[in-house]
């Protein structure tokens, strides 16, 4: 194998990473506080149970990341199923 093809592969671990698509989950909440590494979210349903999810497993495109924010918070599916929101 070359250095060429070792480019290759990082670009295309880069790119699964970006992408991540059905590997998320979405449930609509809202933040009730931050620090540098989580944030603190109130999850419906459930009546005032509230979780503290990593910054590292929110999805870019989580519209639920500071506190005050209302929406969908967007998460790894593996976290999701760590956490018990979804079995399977």
């Amino acid at each position: 194998m070359g250095l060429g093809s070792s480019k290759i592969k990082i670009a295309t671990r880069l790119r699964a990473k970006k992408h991540l698509g059905p590997r998320c989950y979405r449930i609509k909440t809202k933040c009730l506080r931050a620090t540098l590494k989580a944030i603190m979210v109130d999850i419906p349903g459930r009546g005032t149970f509230q979780s503290w999810i990593p910054s590292v497993v929110i999805h870019p495109s989580s519209q639920v990341q500071r506190p005050g924010d209302e929406g969908e918070l967007v998460v790894l599916w593996w976290f999701a199923r760590k956490k018990g929101w979804v079995s399977g």
